[in-house]
């Protein structure tokens, strides 16, 4: 791997540990503080390497074990899980809780992307995701067993509401998900959890291009031009139906989200015909299925956009009301100048450069839900205090000066699903350790951040 990555990047990895990969962090410096969690995913493939479709065997628990100890001697704040991802997905119980118990030893967090969604590869018709409550019920019962803090991530509605547009229902299933988060608390399980403040164009990345529905047939014929000629054979519309249906595909299968074809409104379009419209109309406009609506689309124009409407963040509201809540972004600091080499061009979330603005802007300014003292307290004293870090979270004589100068009455996100990478408006300062990060809304260029290494 690292004579591809040099060939690429110009530079090789030249560490074994998380301890190295800290020093060469600080070595090379960085603006934002950083607090490190040892991923158990990264812990089971370095002991199991390929071979990770299955449980594993004591002897790899033991070393998975040992790899988390070091972790945790080198300075990670705790072990974070992610059950719904490869490989973390085939791991039993009791090698989860093992791991989790190192480091708890240490006085970590459990961090978990609880199972919810199953598998995120192709999933066949027949085959139906876990019971949603049950992924936290087992994060909430490894913090129990190994007596250890837990952070659930990006927590939603445990309980489907079918049909949907109920606003009763809804709240219903809300109420229901956060009465496991308090029971747990009042049986003595530090359990938090955390909200992602905009999630309409999906996680930690995002493509407005229509013909991302179909990437794997598009890398198959090799660019636009070839695809659309491809779909333009009868057998080769059909074959991609038959995978799709038969769920090959994970990012496109109607046994998993049956409204697809309704969540998403194309912008632009060389055929004017279909702007301002889903996929949905369009079938229902041309008496076709929704698949070939999509073929038609993408036939007429391969570079159509569309974008996902809404912006009605009343169940998220919510959630942000509850004490225990904090945010997170769930997304990457992306440079802004970085471009994909192939189609489907891929985007950063908007998140990534407008998350904590929109978050005050919505919980604070637009709708009161919260008062500017407690929406600030969530994003700082109560994540601080979760994960010890001391000295930090607070404004007060003998803290570190990690301070943000904000306009309340200003603060916005900027970004959208077609140009997500814009500055947010309303932030004027920001000093890390000390020192002046952020100056008239302009980056300084300086990297005081440290790594916070977990603490004795």
């Amino acid at each position: 791997m690292n004579a591809r990555h040099k060939e690429i990047y110009g530079w090789e990895i030249d560490w074994n540990t998380l301890g190295e990969f800290f020093q060469r962090v600080e070595a090379k410096g960085i603006s934002p503080n950083y607090a490190p969690l040892v991923g158990h995913g990264d812990v089971r493939s370095l002991v199991m390497g390929p071979d990770f479709k299955r449980k594993a065997i004591k002897r790899e628990v033991r070393e998975m074990r040992k790899h988390v100890e070091q972790a945790m001697l080198d300075g990670c704040i705790g072990i974070s899980v992610g059950r719904d991802y490869d490989p973390g997905i085939w791991a039993g119980f009791e090698e989860i809780l093992a791991c989790a118990k190192v480091a708890a030893k240490y006085g970590g967090v459990y961090a978990s992307h609880s199972l919810r969604t199953g598998h995120r590869k192709s999933r066949r018709p027949g085959e139906f995701p876990p019971v949603k409550t049950g992924g936290v019920l087992e994060a909430i019962d490894v913090g129990r067993k190994a007596k250890m803090p837990v952070q659930i991530s990006h927590l939603g509605a445990l309980y489907d509401v079918r049909p949907g547009a109920s606003d009763i229902m809804t709240e219903a299933a809300v109420r229901a998900t956060l009465n496991i988060i308090d029971e747990a608390r009042e049986e003595g399980v530090d359990v938090n959890f955390d909200e992602i403040p905009n999630h309409l164009a999906g996680g930690i990345g995002t493509t407005p291009w229509l013909v991302g529905y179909l990437t794997p047939w598009l890398r198959v014929a090799g660019s636009l031009e070839q695809l659309v000629n491809a779909l333009r054979m009868d057998e080769y519309r059909d074959e991609i139906k038959e995978n799709i249906w038969a769920g090959k595909y994970y990012g496109l299968n109607p046994n998993i989200n049956e409204n697809w074809a309704k969540q998403r409104t194309i912008v632009t379009c060389s055929d004017e015909r279909f702007v301002d419209k889903t996929l949905a109309e369009i079938a229902e406009e041309l008496d076709v299925d929704p698949l070939d609506a999509l073929f038609e689309v993408i036939t007429a124009d391969p570079e159509t956009k569309a974008v996902r409407k809404g912006g009605d963040d009343s169940v998220k509201l919510m959630f942000f009301k509850h004490p225990e809540m904090m945010i997170g972004v769930d997304t990457f600091a992306v440079d802004d100048k970085r471009e994909s080499r192939h189609p489907p061009w891929s985007l950063p979330n908007e998140n990534s450069y407008g998350g904590f603005p929109r978050y005050l802007r919505r919980a604070y300014r637009e709708t009161g839900t919260l008062s500017l003292e407690e929406a600030i307290r969530k994003v700082t004293s109560l994540p601080a205090r979760k994960f010890k870090l001391k000295g930090r979270g607070v404004l007060e004589t003998g803290a570190f000066a990690d301070i943000v100068v904000f306009n309340p009455e200003t603060v916005t996100d900027k970004g959208d699903q077609l140009t997500p990478r814009r500055y947010p408006e309303g932030i004027e300062h920001v000093m890390v350790n000390g020192t002046i990060v952020v100056e008239n809304s302009e980056h300084t260029e300086t990297r005081p951040g440290k790594v916070l290494r977990r603490e004795e």
